[in-house]
């Protein structure tokens, strides 16, 4: 089972019904979609600014703002794509071989703690704690950025995630969160559709994070 996490960015790019199309075509089943919060986030940072809000409100909000998101993606395919709100639906729609986009973070209040409620946790760091929730193996990383570092068909290692975070790529918990996770995550870019047939998507074995 795979875990895509697809960037809010993706909307704005215009690739994310490309990333939604290879999804439905080759994963039916097998993966789960965490959406960004997109342009709805952005706006929350506005709202946080200008009503002058503490962290943890804009942080719950933003969380809202991801479940907004996925219900906009679902839309791109409202046969093969389902808006779930609970394990029970994500389980029953992998189960009708189709995919489930995750609509709510309330089981993750648990894992993040009030001094953590800030931007310093955002979508991607939630889609590695969700991985660890589901027991899920592989996260795939969607972004619009580019790194000219990043080979998107090896696993990334703490140094890289260090960079990533370094460079503002990946949010400043993600660097934590992933030394204490055991998920292999990749990170691709907007236009780069992975071979649904790589070992990277089909293998399960551990991964070695020392380079």
């Amino acid at each position: 089972m795979i875990l895509f996490k697809l960037g809010g960015s993706l909307l704005n790019s215009g690739f994310m019904k490309l990333w939604i199309n290879f999804i439905t075509d080759h994963f039916k089943g097998r993966a789960i979609i965490v959406p960004g919060g997109g342009l709805f986030a952005n706006h929350i940072r506005s709202v946080q600014k200008n009503y002058n809000l503490k962290d943890d409100i804009a942080h719950n909000m933003a969380l809202y703002s991801m479940s907004q998101m996925g219900l906009l993606i679902s839309s791109i395919d409202r046969t093969s794509l389902h808006f779930c709100n609970t394990k029970h639906e994500i389980n029953g729609v992998i189960e009708d071989n189709k995919v489930p986009i995750i609509g709510t973070f309330d089981f993750l209040k648990k894992r993040i703690g009030s001094p953590n409620k800030n931007w310093s946790i955002t979508s991607d760091s939630i889609a590695l704690l969700i991985s660890k929730e589901l027991q899920l193996n592989t996260l795939l990383i969607v972004k619009s950025c580019w790194c000219s570092f990043i080979d998107s068909k090896i696993a990334l290692s703490q140094i890289k995630v260090n960079k990533l975070v370094s460079l503002g790529i990946l949010d400043a918990s993600f660097s934590l969160n992933f030394q204490n996770s055991k998920t292999k995550v990749f990170l691709f870019f907007r236009d780069q559709l992975p071979n649904a047939s790589d070992t990277l998507l089909t293998s399960s074995k551990p991964n070695n994070r020392s380079q």
